[in-house]
């Protein structure tokens, strides 16, 4: 920001330039026509109010000119030659003006930093003093006193409040720390009188962690001892080579982790199970295949049934699944082999009746012949009863007949006798013209054939 601007001329390379001087903020500008197309010069200055100014009278050309030297540090940077001794004046005085002005900023400034860096002193030791029972809430106050005090330094005592404030630090920390370890060891005093390995662990453990403290290495090495009973107990048990003992020996390991190799020795627990529990399961598969294969030697569809259940269990077990498919394929050879005896039995029980001489055997020899119909001939043995089974009803016709006669003559002359030998003969009569209708004609026939009759005949 330009402060004041007035005519001048200066010197350069003994070449006199007219210039338009302004007086800026920590600088003075010279704008002309300079060598080298150069629109001007700026002097800068570090401190405005360093600067100085000496004035004097100089002959230039054929006349004499006021001048003022700019002084810097006491050294003369330019020289400006004014019109009269009025511009001169004017000049000096900008400059002396912009020097009280910013004597008089700074004076201010001063001011307000003697007030700011005030408070902030009275802050920092309001801190200091202020008092409570939570010793971490302290340390803060004081830590952000020391700030405070570090942001003033040099300020009144400052150093020595910085001083103060890091020895009561100290001193609460050290008491913290006491507190703290104090805090610790009566936990794991608590933990010991638990009397568990468990506890003893986490007593060791916190132990451990304030060493030096009152007879924490004593007590350490008592947990210790406990620790290594223990542990001690956990490795008998894995000895024993048993699931339950690698168990509880697992359980005794978990509460001792941490301690020795505990938790390499639960792997191998877990290991040693699971090689137990499956050399019994394979154990357990070989024993149920040997009982399956020795329930198939019976050679019955119960068996095999029973053998296949039992190799169903062991799938993938040698070569259960194979047996399994043969089992089945054997299985389905009986079914066919007993119902084959099945059809041959009935096929021959149908043969001993077929020879009988009876109506009923013909009879009983045909329902056989076609349960077992597909089987051998019994489709042509049916027909065979079926025409013997004809002559035979034919014959007890005849014979029916031939005792009604003969009883009839036995009655005589008895009206009720003779009525009911008519009807008896009746009866026979029209059953066996049911049976077989071409009787009456002398022609014995099935019925499959009389259904190749002309209507007319019938």
């Amino acid at each position: 920001m330009v402060i004041y601007t007035c005519k001048a001329i200066t010197l350069e390379e003994n070449t006199k330039i007219k210039c338009t001087v302004n007086i800026a903020t920590n600088q003075i500008q010279l704008i002309g026509k300079f060598a080298n197309h150069a629109k001007g010069r700026v002097i800068k200055f570090d401190d405005f109010r360093l600067l100085s100014t000496n004035l004097g009278k100089e002959k230039f050309g054929l006349f004499k000119k006021d001048y003022i030297e700019i002084v810097y540090n006491g050294k003369c940077l330019r020289k400006l030659y004014f019109k009269n001794i009025d511009s001169a004046h004017s000049f000096e005085n900008a400059i002396k003006n912009q020097q009280k002005e910013i004597q008089k900023r700074d004076e201010e400034r001063r001011i307000a930093e003697e007030k700011r860096k005030n408070d902030v002193y009275s802050d920092a030791c309001s801190l200091m003093a202020k008092y409570t029972e939570n010793l971490k809430q302290r340390i803060e106050n004081l830590k952000q006193a020391v700030i405070k005090f570090q942001s003033i330094s040099g300020w009144k005592d400052s150093a020595n409040k910085i001083n103060i404030c890091n020895n009561k630090i100290k001193e609460i920390e050290k008491k913290r720390e006491e507190e703290r370890k104090d805090k610790i060891y009566n936990e794991a005093v608590s933990a010991m009188k638990q009397d568990n390995p468990t506890s003893y662990k986490k007593a060791l453990d916190k132990f451990k962690s304030i060493l030096n403290w009152r007879d924490s290495k004593q007590l350490s090495s008592r947990c210790e001892e406990k620790l290594d009973e223990a542990y001690n107990a956990a490795l008998s048990l894995m000895a024993t080579n048993t699931i339950e003992d690698f168990e509880t020996a697992i359980k005794k390991f978990q509460e001792i982790i941490g301690w020795k190799d505990s938790q390499a020795k639960i792997n191998v627990c877990k290991s040693k199970i699971d090689e137990i529990k499956l050399k019994e399961e394979n154990e357990r598969k070989q024993k149920s295949y040997d009982a399956a294969v020795v329930e198939a030697q019976k050679d019955t569809i119960v068996s095999y049934e029973k053998a296949i259940r039992v190799l169903s269990s062991i799938s993938g077990w040698k070569d259960s699944s194979e047996l399994i498919k043969k089992y089945n394929k054997r299985i389905e050879e009986i079914h066919i082999q007993e119902e084959n005896d099945r059809k041959e039995k009935t096929y021959l029980d149908a043969l001993k009746f077929a020879s009988g001489k009876t109506v009923k055997d013909q009879e009983k020899a045909i329902k056989l012949f076609t349960e077992v119909i597909d089987w051998k001939d019994s489709r042509d043995k049916i027909e065979s009863c079926k025409h013997v089974k004809k002559k035979y009803e034919e014959a007890e016709f005849y014979n029916k007949i031939d005792e009604i006669i003969a009883q009839s003559k036995q009655d005589g002359d008895n009206p009720r006798k003779h009525s009911e030998n008519i009807k008896i003969a009746s009866k026979t009569a029209i059953d066996l013209f049911i049976k077989n209708p071409y009787f009456v004609l002398g022609i014995s026939c099935t019925s499959e054939q009389s259904k190749m009759l002309d209507v007319r005949d019938k």
